[in-house]
């Protein structure tokens, strides 16, 4: 799909003779642009697989010249904007498998089913398929004879398939894989063969409390006995804590932040912030060593200026343990407290993610005890923050970047206390559009604090200053709420650089085009609606390519920008009612 455009107004141009090229320059097919500028090309890729397609329309040095890429997307590429993609085609057929366990001892049968179905981009039915060549494979990462065997399966009239395969009693450890890979079939489930043996005796690791606050010292008792009876004594144990951020679950309700979702404590992580990371249980801490006593224990005591260095809210501690038998083989147990920041809470949620300047915004607060329940008449402080965001141009390494600072400026205030139900309400009337923080504020009797944040978008028809960096080419696309249902109409804020209405291709898609259409945006700050269907289930993808004329006097040159945004689409119209009788 294809969209021309005049470089000098940006309005669409129609009547244009496209050709498209492969990229080692041969011609694929040609189009024509229609009164949309909108061409499509009938083409399939060599491999399913889209390599540098690049449509010329005209010759170099005449009038109507002019050349696009599809490599051409520095800055602009989905996992840019948090979206998967794949340049590739889906295959025709998708299959799960499982198998009974995942570890298996050389000589051991492995048993397996699979269930097949033809896909379509989200949509699944029943197979065509009737008998598929299971192949089973070795990864042999550090050399050795590699394994494969064919394994031939009958696929069922309901789409399943199951089998067993005895492994060879010499066959080496290591990582094996069920797969079917072809052009039109996929399917992979790996398992493992160890020589592994069941552990002498049972590690259980057992906190002083399950929740505490916050800033207390924090004590996990480690108990190693033999299956057999008696302590495992004088066995050596290495232990590691880790720490993550926790939010409450109301136990019912709407929705709410019990954290700072709006990025209030934001911090540009840098160029290089966004790679690694925590891993299972969160982020490291410290680590410690010791040795169960007379009656196979250890106390595991942790201090109270633990998270002295973690940022602020309350957390979830993992603390690890491995005992060590006398062959130094790991048995492994391991603990989680929560420690929060306050003995209340309080959530937040805007009415909408979306305002106006001029029009109140309102947010709903919500305030709990650890266990979920609403607390009533708890006082809270409600402070609204206009956001702007200064680009400085900085280096991490030698690589050059933009870094984000944020200056937040108050601009209302509000002190609420919630009802019997634990409920209230804030609101503050924006003067302009921008980006506002709204932070929530709850003080339990002990004088800890504990706040919760969320974001609201307002659109003016102003200039706004948006989180934009004129290198870049990406824009930001809000959408109202983070799940729809189909007949829903969501709302779509469209935060460009361009104050004055620029022509913009809207696309919805989900591997395949979906919809597209030309449509206006008008300012920095325009609201695009799009009605929610059923076809839209379970998610769909709207781009919007805004391009910019040139400006006589002021811009020299066109612009362009580009913004993706998911709309996550209720599954219930797809959904199975399973009764056990």
């Amino acid at each position: 799909h294809v969209w021309v455009t005049d470089l000098q107004t940006g309005q669409p141009v129609s009547g244009r003779n496209l050709t498209l090229y492969s990229e080692q320059g041969v011609s694929l097919g040609t189009a024509v642009s229609d009164n949309n500028g909108f061409a499509q090309f009938d083409y399939n890729p060599t491999n399913d697989f889209l390599e540098g397609a690049t449509v010329v329309s005209g010759q170099p040095g005449q009038a109507g010249f002019g050349i696009g890429s599809s490599i051409w997307d520095e800055g602009i590429r989905p996992w840019e904007f948090d979206v998967p993609a794949s340049s590739g085609d889906e295959v025709d057929t998708l299959t799960y498998i499982y198998t009974d366990r995942p570890i298996y001892r050389p000589g051991d049968t492995v048993h397996f089913k699979g269930i097949v179905r033809n896909t379509n981009y989200g949509r699944y039915t029943q197979p065509n398929v009737t008998n598929l060549d299971l192949r089973l494979g070795s990864f042999n990462f550090f050399g050795g004879e590699p394994f494969e065997r064919t394994l031939p399966v009958q696929v069922g009239p309901d789409g399943s398939f199951s089998g067993e395969y005895q492994l060879p009693a010499d066959l080496a450890l290591g990582t094996y894989q069920f797969y079917v890979q072809s052009s039109t079939v996929e399917a992979f489930r790996q398992f493992t063969v160890a020589e592994y043996r069941t552990p002498e005796f049972l590690v259980n690791m057992t906190p002083d409390a399950p929740e505490q606050l916050r800033g207390e010292s924090v004590t996990v008792a480690l108990s190693a006995e033999y299956f057999f009876g008696g302590p495992a004594t004088d066995l050596p144990v290495e232990w590691t804590v880790y720490e993550e951020a926790y939010q409450p679950t109301p136990s019912s309700g709407p929705f709410y932040s019990f954290g700072d979702a709006g990025g209030f404590l934001f911090e540009d992580p840098g160029f290089f912030g966004g790679f690694g990371g925590g891993g299972a249980f969160g982020s490291y801490l410290i680590n410690g060593n010791g040795r169960t006593d007379e009656n196979g224990r250890l106390l595991i005591e942790l201090p109270a200026d633990l998270l002295q260095d973690v940022d602020e809210g309350s957390r979830i501690i993992t603390v690890e343990a491995n005992v060590l038998d006398l062959s130094e083989f790991p048995v492994s147990s391991r603990a989680r407290v929560v420690l929060h920041a306050a003995e209340t809470y309080v959530g937040i949620q805007p009415d909408d993610f979306i305002g106006r300047a001029g029009s109140e915004a309102i947010v709903n607060l919500q305030t709990l005890d650890w266990n979920g329940r609403s607390v009533p008449s708890q006082p809270v402080e409600v402070v609204f923050y206009r956001r702007e965001w200064v680009p400085n141009r900085t280096q991490d390494f030698g690589v050059y970047y933009t870094r984000w600072d944020t200056v937040d400026t108050e601009v209302a205030r509000a002190s609420v206390t919630t009802n019997a139900q634990g409920q209230g309400a804030a609101s503050f009337t924006p003067e302009e559009g921008g980006t506002f923080i709204a932070v929530a504020t709850v003080t339990d009797a002990g004088g800890r604090e504990q706040f919760s944040s969320t974001t609201i978008w307002v659109a003016d028809s102003g200039q706004i200053g948006w989180q934009i960096d004129p290198r870049d080419k990406s824009m930001t696309l809000t959408p109202d709420n983070t799940s729809y249902a189909p007949g829903d109409t969501a709302r779509v804020l469209i935060q460009s650089p361009f104050t004055e209405p620029v022509r913009a291709w809207l696309t919805i898609e989900r591997g395949q085009l979906l919809e597209q259409r030309v449509i206006t945006v008008n300012g920095s700050s325009d609201v695009l609606e799009i009605p929610i269907t059923a076809a839209m289930s379970p998610n769909a993808f709207v781009t919007v390519t805004a391009i910019k004329g040139v400006t006589d006097g002021r811009d020299r040159y066109p612009e362009m920008r580009l913004g993706i945004a998911e709309l996550p689409v209720s599954t219930e119209q797809q959904a199975l009612t399973v009764t056990l009788t």
